[in-house]
């Protein structure tokens, strides 16, 4: 019996360690989507015919007419909001394996102390004498 439960929690430890790398890559990956939106806003760009101000940074009343800053900010858009489902994706898929691992660690740590109050509590019954008549 308690061997079935042993690779049952090593089976279970397993799978929640699985699912908190998937989460971490899953919030990596949403962190490149996050710096790559980023790096789009504040670095300059070449529109082909002119060099362009950061499109975070520029000054709308005096710009370009070559330089469209309104397609600039298509894709760091478009970056964001698919980075933010995936951050919410991933932090949820982290804190859960999380927490699963930790509840694991905390159940086995009082089944050994559970076991341990038993054993001594075993042994001190037979040292203590009876009271009584």
């Amino acid at each position: 019996m308690m061997d079935a439960d042993v690779a049952y929690d090593l089976k279970f430890r397993t799978k929640a360690q699985k699912h908190r790398g998937r989460g971490l890559g899953v919030l990596l990956v949403a962190a490149a989507l996050w710096i790559w939106a980023g790096a789009l806003l504040v670095l300059p760009t070449d529109s082909g015919y002119s060099r362009c101000d950061a499109p975070g940074f520029a000054d709308r009343d005096s710009a370009s007419e070559l330089c469209d800053y309104g397609a600039a900010l298509g894709l760091p858009v478009l970056l964001i909001a698919l980075a933010l489902p995936l951050a919410v994706i991933g932090a949820a898929l982290y804190a859960a394996a999380t927490t699963r691992l930790d509840m694991s660690e905390h159940l086995a740590a009082m089944q050994e102390l559970a076991a341990r109050q038993r054993h001594a509590g075993s042994s001190g019954d037979a040292e203590r004498p009876e009271s009584g008549s």
